[in-house]
């Protein structure tokens, strides 16, 4: 019961977040809408807040123990440091806190950009803070300037680093002749001037055809998933994606009683890959704004028995080391594709 009315006011915060933002601007948008659409748009936003009010009320006696945890005055969320699931962005918002992701490395003296305080827009790591200056670039080095357009992140400033230390042929393939630094990492610029984390350079994966493909993304709304703990997208040189997928273990064992424990042997159960394959058909689709091929085929995917190992398939900062994973799992990878 208890669980059931916490989910229920858990999906009324998350509603109540997103109508807020369309009314007050700062909705994810990339391209920017038309006056009409965005009118129209607030209108029935405002309706939804009119008749959500009383429930949102309610959810904060509900929420209120969370908020009492974490010491009771908390105006605000920074996160920093990799990138914030959408999961974790859009709990933190339903229960009522404010997050504000920023964006920055060590090469560029820490922050970069970050969400506005009055417009924290999520899925987007803000904008560029003063003395900064950016720019995408497409894999040929042509600069990129329309919202939607992914490229690599050059920046300047005379904040950042003036390059490393004994290694002059690594500083002359990461800054440009202008004095731009290569983060390395893949962006979009929405119609606001935010910044959208697409996922890293060196993540692309490369399918036979000629697709390059972000696995970022795809893992991110994939671990939406109540039922998936861990996800690695591979195929490079193949023709399709696949997914080496690690599942929240309890909740199948809740579900499937008779196979609980067993977890060597879910590949084979057809009730559980059924349930995979109708969760991946669902979450990654063309009707989500997925590419066609950047779809996983229906039961190209590995349920792997055990969590991705912190000390030897994980960084420190807790993101996947892709290759040790590969690896590991190559065997199984290769049977995806046979």
């Amino acid at each position: 019961m208890k669980e059931s009315l916490f989910l229920f006011f858990l999906s009324v915060g998350k509603k109540w977040a997103k109508h807020l933002a369309v009314v007050k601007g700062y909705d994810f948008q990339i391209l920017k809408p038309n006056f009409f659409s965005a009118f129209f748009k607030k209108t029935i936003s405002l309706f939804h807040l009119f008749y959500l009010s009383p429930f949102k009320l309610l959810s904060l006696k509900i929420f209120s123990p969370i908020h009492q945890a974490l010491g009771g005055r908390i105006r605000v969320c920074i996160s920093a440091g990799s990138a914030l699931p959408s999961v974790v962005d859009g709990f933190l918002s339903a229960i009522g806190m404010k997050v504000l992701e920023g964006y920055g490395m060590t090469e560029t003296s820490a922050v970069v950009s970050i969400r506005s305080n009055d417009k924290p827009t999520g899925g987007t790591v803000g904008v560029p803070i003063g003395g900064y200056q950016i720019r995408l670039k497409d894999d040929k080095g042509n600069i990129l300037t329309a919202p939607g357009e992914k490229g690599t992140l050059w920046i300047k400033s005379d904040q950042i680093l003036k390059g490393y230390y004994k290694r002059p042929e690594l500083n002359q393939v990461v800054f440009d002749s202008e004095g731009f630094f290569d983060t390395g990492d893949l962006m979009m610029l929405s119609y606001r001037n935010e910044l959208i984390f697409a996922g890293r350079s060196k993540d692309t994966i490369a399918l036979i055809g000629g697709e390059n493909i972000e696995p970022v993304p795809i893992e991110d709304k994939l671990l939406t998933s109540p039922y998936i703990d861990q996800v690695m997208v591979v195929g490079h040189d193949k023709k399709t994606l696949g997914a080496l997928i690690v599942p929240h273990f309890e909740t199948i064992d809740q579900k499937y009683p008779n196979h609980s424990g067993k977890y060597k042997e879910w590949n084979e159960v057809k009730e559980i890959r059924d349930l995979f394959k109708s969760e991946i058909s669902r979450i990654i689709s063309k009707e989500n704004g997925f590419k066609s091929f950047e779809v996983i085929p229906i039961n190209q995917f590995y349920l792997v028995p055990r969590q991705f190992d912190p000390d030897k398939e994980m960084t420190r900062t807790l993101k996947m080391k892709r290759n040790v994973i590969s690896e590991t799992f190559k065997n199984e990878i290769e049977g995806l594709f046979q």
